[in-house]
C-alpha cells in the first residue's frame, strides 16, 4: 500500500514539509497514517501537552521584561509604609501595573516561511525580534535581531503589538502601542523596519493597550482600533471612579501612503448607553479588541472587551458597564453598538477575546477572559457573596440572529489574560488556552496553571487539561499569548510573555475559595503587604517581583494531520480585488472528508495585547482530505476541493463568487483573469492556478454543496457549501500539485 501512495497522489504531492524540523517526504506522512487506520484502528492521542523551549541556550530566548517608569513611584509608596502604615485603600492610590505589559506578536517578518517572535518591552529596553532560522539552517532555533530591527522601540514603554500589509507591498508593518505615549508604526522594508514619522495613529498619551487591524470601508487597506484603558497613576479607576479617569478607545482609518485619519468621533464606536452615567458617549474600561466579521455579512465589525472591575454590576445594586461591546459595521465604516446581554453576569472583567466556530454550525463565537471564580472572594470583590460563575473566563455561542447564548462552564475557572482558540490536537474542533496573573498593588492573583480547555466532539463542551503547560505558571504574570506552527510541524505552538515572576519564599496564601476541584491547589495569591490586626493599618512586606520572561510552548502533537491556509487579497493586483494583501477579514472553512465544518476568521489582532499568526490551520483528524472554502470581505466566497493533510497553502483572493448567477464562461474568465494576475505577481505558482482554477470551475457545478469529493456533512447545513465537493473529474487536476505554495508569501 505504501509504494502505491505516491502514484495515487502524484509525484508532486511527495515534495518534502518540514516537520520537527527535518524533511519528511508527504507521501511517507500519509503511508504512516494509512498503516494507524489499517492496522491499529484509530491513532493513539493522549491530551494535548507543550514542552517550553525557551529555557534551551540554543534558541536564542532572552527575553525580559523592564519595568515601566513609575516602578519608582511604586516602591517609594512601598518603602513610606513601612514607616507610617496606612489602610489598605492607602495603597490604591499607589501606580498600578509598574511591571508594564508584556505584548506577542507572530510574524513572518522576512518572508522566508517560518514564524518569527515580536514582543514589547519596557523603557530602557529593546522590544525583541527573534527571527527564526528553521528555513534558512534546518534548525528550529532563533537569531536576536532586537538591536538592528529598527522596530526596537527602545525609549518606549511599549503595550501592544499588531501587525498587518498596512501598505499592501506584500509584507506585514507593525504597529506598537505607547504606555500613555504616542503609538509607532514600523514599516516592513525587505524585513527590517523603519519607523514612520507623523502617520496619524500616534493616539495622542491615552493609556493604549491593544490593538487589531481590519478594513471597515471595503477599500482594501487596513485600518486599526485601539482598545484604551484610565490613568495608571492610580487604581482609582477600577475600584471607585466609574468613567471619568478612563480613556475612550480609538478608530484610525487608514488614508493610503501609511497616512492615518482619526475616526473615533465619528464612526460611531463611543456611541453606547450604559448605567451610571447620562454621557452618551462614556469611556470605558477596554482591555482587549479584534476586527472581525462577526456576524458574516461581509464587512468588517469591531468587538471591545470592557472591564466591570471591582464595581458592583445592576444584579448587586450597582450598574452595568463591563459589556462584551460587539459594534456592528454598516459597511461603510459606521458602527452600531450592540451588547453582548445574555444574563446577570454579562457585564463582568473581560480581559481578552478569541473568535472562532466552536460547535461547527457555522457562526463565529467568542471566547473572552474573566477574573475566574478565585479571586473575588479572595479579595472581596462584587458579588459578594461569591458563587461559582459570576466571572468566569467563559465561551459564548453565536446564535447566527444577533443573539447569543451562554452555556455555562460547568467546572470553576481561573483568571484570564491573554487566550487563544485552535485546535491543539487536530481532531477536527476547536479548542480553547488561557493564561493569566493580576496585579492588584496589595495582593497578585497567581491561580492560573495555564489551562487547556478540549473540545469535545465539536459540542462546545469542554474537557479541562490542567498539565498541558508544564512550567509553573502560578509563579509568572502572564500575559500576552500567541498562538502559531512555529517548527513547521503541523501543530499550533503557544508563546506567552510576562511582566513579572514571583521567586520562592514569596508571602502567599491559598484562596479560600475552595471548590473541591484540582485548580483550589494552585490558587496562589502572593501578598506585599502586612496588616497590623490591631490597628488595622498596612505596610510593605519588602518583597518584590523580579522582572518577567517569555516561553516558546512547542506542541508535542498527537498523530493526526492537519492543513494550514495563508490568505492574500488580491486589491492592485487584479480587476475586482478588494481585499487587504495580508487577508485580514477573511473567514475561512474547512471540512475534513466525513467531518465538521469548522469555520475560523483571520485576524489582525486578538487575545490580549498579542496577535497570533495570520495563517489559519485546521486539525484533519485522520482524513485523507477535506475541502476549503473562504468568505472574503465585501462577499465573494471562493473554494478549494481536495486538500491534503501536511498542505501550507496560499488561499489567493479570486473575485469571482461560486455563487455567481453569470453564466459558466463569464465565471471562468473572471476566474482565468485572476489567476493569471496572482501568477504574474508572483503571489502564486503556476501549477497552484492550475489547481485553483480547476476546483473554481468544479465549485460553480457545485453550488448548492450538493455534490461530494468527501460525502461530509456539517452539524449544521447552515455553516457553508463546502461540506462537500464536485463530482466533476475536472477537481482531480488540482492533485497538480501546490507544496511549492507554502503559506507564507
Amino acid at each position: 500500500m505504501c509504494e502505491v501512495l505516491p502514484v495515487m497522489f502524484r509525484e508532486e504531492r511527495s515534495q518534502p514539509v518540514i516537520r520537527r524540523g527535518l524533511p519528511v517526504p508527504q507521501h511517507k506522512i500519509l503511508c504512516k497514517m494509512a498503516v494507524l487506520v489499517s492496522l491499529a484502528g484509530p491513532a493513539w492521542a493522549g491530551p494535548v501537552a507543550f514542552s517550553n523551549v525557551a529555557d534551551d541556550p540554543a534558541m536564542g530566548i532572552t527575553y525580559e521584561r523592564a519595568r515601566s517608569a513609575s516602578y519608582a513611584d511604586l516602591l517609594a509608596g512601598y518603602v513610606d509604609s513601612q514607616t507610617t502604615p496606612i489602610p489598605m485603600e492607602g495603597f490604591f492610590g499607589l501606580p498600578h501595573r509598574t511591571g508594564g505589559f508584556a505584548g506577542v506578536a507572530l510574524l513572518d517578518h522576512d518572508n522566508d516561511g517560518d514564524l518569527d517572535i515580536y514582543a514589547t518591552n519596557g523603557p530602557g529596553a529593546a522590544n525583541v525580534l527573534y527571527s527564526n532560522q528553521l528555513v534558512e539552517t534546518g534548525t528550529f532555533g532563533f537569531l536576536d535581531l532586537s538591536a538592528t530591527s529598527g522596530a526596537d522601540a527602545t525609549d518606549l514603554d511599549s503595550n501592544g503589538v499588531c501587525f498587518g500589509d498596512l501598505d499592501n507591498d506584500g509584507d506585514d508593518d507593525l504597529y506598537v502601542l505607547g504606555r500613555e505615549a504616542g503609538n509607532r508604526l514600523y514599516e516592513n522594508q525587505g524585513g527590517m523596519f523603519v519607523e514612520v514619522a507623523n502617520h496619524g495613529a500616534e493616539g495622542g498619551t491615552a493609556s493604549h493597550i491593544s490593538c487589531s487591524m481590519g478594513d471597515i470601508d471595503g477599500d482594501g487597506l487596513l485600518d486599526i482600533a485601539v482598545a484604551n484603558l484610565f490613568d495608571l497613576s492610580t487604581l482609582f479607576a477600577l475600584v471607585a471612579e466609574p468613567y471619568a479617569l478612563n480613556d475612550r478607545n480609538q478608530l484610525f482609518h487608514n488614508d493610503g501612503g501609511l497616512a492615518f485619519s482619526d475616526v473615533s468621533a465619528t464612526s460611531g464606536i463611543h456611541n453606547m448607553t450604559l448605567g451610571g452615567t447620562v454621557d452618551p458617549e462614556p469611556s470605558t474600561i477596554t482591555w482587549a479588541v479584534t476586527m472581525v466579521d462577526i456576524d458574516q455579512d461581509g464587512d468588517t465589525d469591531i468587538l471591545f472587551g470592557d472591564d466591570q472591575a471591582a464595581l458592583p454590576n445592576a444584579a448587586e445594586g450597582g450598574f452595568d458597564r463591563g459589556y462584551l461591546q460587539t459594534f456592528l459595521n454598516d459597511g461603510t465604516g459606521s458602527f452600531t453598538n450592540a451588547p453582548i446581554h445574555i444574563n446577570d453576569t454579562s457585564a463582568a472583567a473581560w480581559m481578552a477575546l478569541s473568535v472562532g466556530d466552536l460547535d461547527c454550525n457555522g457562526t463565529l463565537d467568542l471566547f473572552a477572559s474573566n477574573l475566574g471564580d478565585y479571586m473575588a472572594p479572595t479579595n472581596g470583590i462584587p458579588p459578594v457573596p461569591y458563587y461559582e460563575g459570576a466571572l468566569a473566563t467563559r465561551h459564548i455561542l453565536n446564535n447566527g440572529d444577533g443573539t447569543y447564548s451562554d452555556p455555562g462552564v460547568g467546572f470553576p475557572t481561573v483568571f484570564g489574560w491573554g487566550n487563544g482558540m485552535e485546535d491543539l490536537d487536530n481532531d477536527g474542533d476547536l479548542d480553547l488556552l488561557y493564561h493569566g496573573t493580576m496585579d492588584i498593588n496589595v495582593n497578585i492573583t497567581h491561580d492560573n496553571p495555564g489551562v487547556v480547555l478540549e473540545n469535545n466532539g465539536c459540542s462546545a463542551t469542554f474537557t479541562e487539561n490542567l498539565t498541558a503547560f508544564r512550567g509553573d505558571y502560578t509563579t509568572r504574570g502572564t500575559q500576552g499569548v500567541a498562538t502559531g506552527d512555529l517548527d513547521n510541524d503541523g501543530y499550533v505552538d503557544v508563546v506567552t510573555a510576562a511582566n513579572h515572576l514571583v521567586e520562592p519564599g514569596h508571602p502567599s496564601i491559598i484562596s479560600p475559595a475552595q471548590y473541591g476541584v484540582d485548580l483550589d491547589a494552585t490558587a496562589v495569591f502572593n501578598f506585599m503587604v502586612d496588616i497590623d490586626p490591631s490597628t488595622g493599618l498596612a505596610s510593605w512586606n519588602g518583597f518584590e517581583t523580579s522582572p518577567g520572561d517569555m516561553t516558546v510552548e512547542i506542541n508535542q502533537g498527537s498523530g493526526k494531520g492537519s492543513v494550514s491556509f495563508d490568505t492574500v487579497g488580491s486589491v492592485g493586483i487584479t480587476d475586482g480585488g478588494q481585499v487587504n494583501r495580508s487577508g485580514i477579514g477573511a473567514v475561512v472553512r474547512f471540512t475534513p472528508a466525513w467531518g465538521n465544518t469548522v469555520s475560523l476568521p483571520v485576524l489582525g489582532g486578538s487575545s490580549f495585547l498579542s496577535q497570533d499568526e495570520l495563517d489559519v490551520h485546521f486539525g484533519m483528524d485522520l482524513a485523507w482530505w477535506g475541502t476549503a472554502e473562504v468568505f472574503w470581505q465585501g462577499g465573494v466566497t471562493n473554494r478549494l476541493y481536495f486538500v491534503f493533510p501536511g498542505e501550507d497553502l496560499v488561499l489567493p483572493e479570486i473575485p469571482c463568487d461560486v455563487n455567481t448567477d453569470d453564466w459558466f464562461f463569464g465565471y471562468a474568465w473572471c476566474v482565468s483573469d485572476a489567476l493569471y494576475d496572482l501568477e504574474m505577481a508572483g503571489e502564486i505558482s503556476a501549477s497552484h492556478a492550475i489547481r485553483l482554477g480547476a476546483s473554481a470551475y468544479s465549485a460553480y457545478f457545485d453550488r448548492d454543496g450538493s455534490g461530494g469529493d468527501d460525502d461530509s456533512s456539517s452539524d449544521d447545513d447552515s455553516s457553508s457549501d463546502d461540506d462537500s465537493s464536485s463530482d466533476d473529474d475536472s477537481s482531480s487536476d488540482d492533485d497538480s500539485s501546490s507544496d511549492d505554495d507554502s503559506g507564507h508569501h
